[in-house]
């Protein structure tokens, strides 16, 4: 593409490259598959953060977790939304979405649940009891 610009009283023509630039969510959706990557208990589709993004040298704060990128439900009220990432599972670091799906199924209706998520590049806790 051609960019015309003044400087001063001269005028140059400038050639630009447009590149449109995903961020790694958009980049990484693709490969999520809703029913493998379904986690019930949680109402949520999520994928495992991949190593480019894990670490801090995409965004993430930790080495591993699990990205949530859709809802299929709101359990207990659950508040979680798409881009965040689910690090730990009442203190157990979670690896993977299987590692994840293990966790969660082991918990019964009413037991406490905490989950430590990055949202937005912040950290926080998610409580709520099991349905």
């Amino acid at each position: 593409m051609s960019l015309a610009v003044m400087r001063g009283s001269t005028r140059l023509m400038l050639q630009v490259k447009i590149v449109e630039e995903q961020d790694w969510m958009h980049s990484t959706i693709g490969a999520v598959d809703p029913a493998e990557n379904s986690i019930r208990q949680l109402g949520v589709i999520a994928a495992t953060l991949p190593p480019n993004v894990a670490g801090g040298t995409g965004g993430a704060r930790f080495g591993s977790g699990v990205i949530v990128f859709g809802r299929t439900s709101n359990p207990a009220g659950l508040d979680l939304s798409p881009g965040d990432i689910i690090h730990s599972v009442n203190g157990q670091t979670v690896g993977n979405v299987k590692a994840l799906r293990e966790l969660v199924a082991q918990f019964k209706p009413g037991d406490p649940v905490v989950l430590l998520i990055e949202r937005q590049g912040g950290l926080g806790f998610v409580s709520f009891e099991m349905d």
